[in-house]
């Protein structure tokens, strides 16, 4: 831990980590297709900018699921 996070604290800087994809081409050549690397979902962390230690952070309000069928439109 730095001195200065502990004298005034941690510096947090929102982070967000997403799974790795790789991108390929078919045996032809002609179609690019993506294929993620591993079964891991998207992260968020707070990572201290001086330290480099880091909390787990809660999920954004736009990665939680979003009803867009008729019955939930607003009005």
């Amino acid at each position: 831990m730095n001195v200065f996070c502990r004298i005034f604290g941690h510096t947090w800087q929102p982070t967000t980590r997403v799974p790795a994809s790789r991108w390929y081409t078919t045996k032809k050549g002609d179609i690019l297709v993506q294929d993620a690397l591993g079964d891991a979902s998207v992260q968020h962390v707070d990572v201290c900018a001086r330290c480099a230690t880091e909390r787990a952070a809660p999920a954004m309000r736009h990665d939680t699921e979003v009803d867009d069928s008729e019955e939930a439109a607003p009005e």
